[in-house]
């Protein structure tokens, strides 16, 4: 069966998550991508210690998500003989994927400049830090300093006198690589009318800041907000996590409170407050002087009740409940093995993991048959063949390490 992006040829020259990431996404679709990674490998290979995982470039289950269905080949892009070959691969690439800073692109001879002269039907997509132009355009940058820092997403969801969120690593880069992908499909349709090729820009600042619109919008002085928001200021008193008799944590929304509050009342067994007027209305609740009063009687409420009481209870009413879930719960959810969320996979190493698998699913489609993620130069010796290259001459690019094979 034909899978949607069958015949679409991807490389990639990126590190860490962002640029892997939206590489990946277009592996799963079924487009043929290429990772081309230094001679030492993309760091995200080494960067496992964080987490409690083992550190080798051959078998680091932290480099899988990102780095899927790829076949991988390792360049000296500082010699003539890595930057001929990288050439060899974009003349015959549809897209070209990429986490290198402008100005290393521009070193390299491979900023889209130059590439569209070479390759006019190429496709350039470069994820960065903080945008190509403005005074940060040439610092560095991951999520956590321009996702999570940088769009203010952190202090928006921090309240006064409290520890900013801390950022999970790599969720800013994977939210960014998802808004990558559908520019380059758009692109790449795009090109069946103009017969072109297209530079596409996208940033984890800007990801950030659209991602964070709402609180961009709300912090703005004719609105009279405060950043980080006094904890009264809450969407109301039940938007704060609640913990339940067992210990768990809940979280509850409840957006139409003036029409269900007598209903929730009366499943926490509250019925005492049912026509107390500080309840009564989302606006009263959330009055300064009623705030913390109603906060604190939901709070002692909530733990007199185990968690699966109170899910099925507010379920009832039709109000969005939900545990928060640990991720050793998750890899073991019944939910998600239901959903093909996740998969069991034979790593490298000969060990077992659960690995989450791309959440998209077509109807048409069978689920994606993913290869693991490939060793450091797994398919150097394949690539450069199939680019021409005789074996004496790759022989030689072995010897002068232009590229290089996995270690036995």
């Amino acid at each position: 069966m034909r899978k949607p992006l069958e015949g679409v040829r991807v490389v990639e020259l990126g590190t860490y998550v962002a640029a892997p990431r939206t590489a990946r996404i277009l592996g799963d679709w079924g487009a043929s991508v290429i990772k081309v990674e230094s001679l030492q490998g993309d760091v995200w290979r080494y960067l496992a210690k964080s987490f409690g995982l083992p550190i080798d470039p051959d078998h680091a289950p932290l480099f899988e998500p990102d780095n899927m269905n790829k076949r991988d080949i390792t360049l000296d892009l500082k010699s003539e003989k890595g930057q001929e070959v990288l050439h060899k691969l974009l003349a015959e690439a549809d897209v070209f994927v990429t986490s290198t800073r402008l100005d290393g692109l521009k070193r390299m001879g491979i900023d889209y400049e130059n590439l569209r002269v070479k390759h006019p039907r190429l496709i350039v997509a470069q994820i960065c830090g903080f945008g190509n132009q403005g005074p940060l355009s040439k610092n560095p940058g991951f999520d956590s300093a321009c996702y999570w820092g940088g769009a203010g997403i952190a202090q928006t969801w921090a309240y006064e006198g409290q520890t900013p969120v801390s950022p999970v690593p790599g969720f800013g880069d994977a939210t960014a690589a998802s808004l990558l992908v559908a520019a380059i499909l758009a692109a790449l349709y795009n090109r069946e009318f103009t017969g072109k090729g297209e530079y596409i820009e996208n940033s984890l600042y800007g990801c950030g800041i659209w991602y964070n619109a709402y609180g961009v919008m709300a912090s703005q002085p004719q609105y009279n907000n405060k950043y980080p928001r006094p904890i009264n200021k809450a969407l109301d008193p039940l938007a704060h996590f609640m913990r339940s008799s067992d210990g768990k944590w809940l979280t509850v929304l409840t957006p139409n409170w003036d029409e269900i509050i007598e209903d929730v009342l009366h499943m926490l067994h509250m019925d005492e407050y049912i026509g107390d007027e500080r309840f009564m209305t989302m606006a009263a609740a959330r009055e300064e002087c009623n705030f913390n009063f109603v906060y604190q009687a939901f709070l002692k409420a909530h733990a007199k009740f185990p968690a699966s009481y109170l899910v099925e209870g507010y379920t009832k009413l039709n109000i969005v409940a939900s545990v928060l879930g640990n991720p050793k719960d998750v890899y073991q959810s019944e939910q998600a093995k239901a959903n093909n969320y996740i998969a069991t996979y034979t790593l490298h190493d000969g060990k077992p993991c659960v690995i989450p698998r791309n959440p998209i699913h077509f109807a048409s489609q069978q689920l994606p048959h993913e290869t693991l993620a490939p060793k450091l130069g797994e398919h150097s010796v394949e690539i450069l063949t199939s680019l021409g290259y005789p074996e004496s001459e790759i022989a030689q690019m072995l010897i002068d390490k232009v590229t290089t094979t996995p270690k036995k």
